[in-house]
């Protein structure tokens, strides 16, 4: 059997921490082979907080994801979160290298080993470099100048670099389960590259990632990415106020938030209610859809105005004509997409991904930097097995997990 080429991404979420294995596809696509997924430990709004519960989990889920791959997880992707993150832009150029002055790929990888030629202070790191845009000879917006003529190569590109001490206990939490860490990928920027459209990347839009402990965001413009940016407030602010609003447990909490819960609380009625039980468990009592949705618009309201003040402070407010586009667990709240349009007076809608027939955005990261990550051909491993129903495994394994 041939080999075939595969990734590993991993997704140390606030909530969940995952694993996702893929196979290189035709036309630089991905199948996915399998997901390990267990509840985040050792973690907090993306921090380390636990080195070895934290290890110990990569470790549980890496192995989910090679019993169910068939593929051992040894080097992955590090999906990054925004917080800790800040953007450089800087220019790479040299000459052509063909007395035919056509460009190939060798002056394009030279342009971009150029371009990374910059300085960072020693209290941050280098993590990704990703090309904006080409210029040829002083004609620039070019996305692929392979085979064009020119005698001058420059390219665009931004640098993103992060917080060194937080990045560097990320990789030796993962480096303690036994994993090596092949590249870092931003979580939301490889969102955005796959659920905005085309149109949206290129006259302006914000990439809103609403996550359990953080609410990433990237802002495209001009066809690359403006801006990134993390609130430390998601959807454990709101469990909380609902744990405390109705006097029960947090798992309950969660439990009436995902079941009942909604937004926009004009659209709700006192009539309809559940049952809810004390933080105890001895006491039982009904609540109306109504009280529980006062108690989640206020919460989601401060979201979105955060969102709104954290653009300004940017000075990305302006290149958002397209508005915003929802993603992550979060964003599965019905009437968030009201709430989130009356907050900051911007179009919204919720992105529903759909990879290999999967579209709950409660999953979305992970997978969009696995696609991600393919697209580049970067962080290979190779496997020798014949190929199962990966797509029928997939989805048995999200209906499964999802319930």
């Amino acid at each position: 059997m041939a080999k075939r080429d595969t990734l590993a991404v991993l997704d140390l979420g606030s909530s969940q921490i995952r694993i996702v294995v893929g196979e290189m596809g035709r036309n630089e696509g991905i199948d996915i082979l399998g997901i390990g997924a267990v509840p985040s430990e050792g973690l907090r709004k993306g921090a380390i907080v636990d080195m070895e519960a934290a290890a110990q989990a990569v470790g549980r889920a890496a192995e989910q994801a090679h019993r169910m791959s068939g593929v051992p997880v040894r080097e992955v992707g590090l999906a990054t979160a925004a917080g800790h993150l800040s953007l450089l832009r800087n220019r790479g150029v040299v000459g052509v290298s063909r007395q035919d002055r056509e460009i190939n790929a060798a002056d394009v990888e030279r342009v971009l080993q150029a371009a990374r030629v910059v300085t960072v202070p020693p209290d941050r790191e280098l993590i990704d470099m990703i090309p904006r845009h080409y210029i040829v000879d002083g004609f620039d917006g070019i996305r692929d100048p392979v085979g064009m003529a020119g005698m001058r190569l420059e390219v665009d590109t931004m640098m993103i670099t992060a917080a060194a001490a937080p990045i560097q206990n990320l990789v030796r939490c993962v480096e303690r389960s036994g994993l090596t860490v092949k590249e870092f990928v931003v979580t939301s920027f490889a969102l955005g590259e796959q659920l905005l459209t085309r149109d949206e990347k290129e006259l302006g839009a914000v990439l809103v990632d609403l996550g359990g402990g953080t609410t990433d965001l990237a802002v495209f413009h001009q066809g690359g990415l403006y801006a990134l940016s993390s609130l430390p407030i998601g959807g454990e602010y709101i469990t909380s106020d609902i744990a405390v609003g109705l006097r029960t447990s947090l798992a309950t909490a969660e439990r009436v938030k995902v079941e009942h819960g909604r937004a926009d609380a004009a659209s709700t009625s006192e009539e309809k209610t559940f049952e809810v039980r004390s933080v105890a468990g001895e006491d039982s009592y009904l609540v109306s859809e109504r009280v529980l949705a006062g108690i989640i618009e206020p919460r989601v309201q401060e979201i979105f105005s955060l969102v709104r003040e954290e653009l300004e402070r940017l000075g990305a407010a302006g290149f958002v004509p397209c508005g915003m586009v929802l993603t992550g667990g979060v964003s599965l709240t019905p009437g968030i997409v009201t709430v989130a349009q009356e907050e900051t007076g911007w179009p919204a809608r919720v992105a529903r991904p759909d990879f290999v027939g999967v579209d709950n955005p409660l999953h979305s990261g992970a997978l969009a930097v696995a696609v991600f990550s393919a697209s580049r051909k970067v962080g290979l491993v190779f496997r020798e097995q014949p190929r199962r129903n990966l797509i029928r495994s997939v989805r048995s394994w999200f209906k499964e997990f999802v319930e």
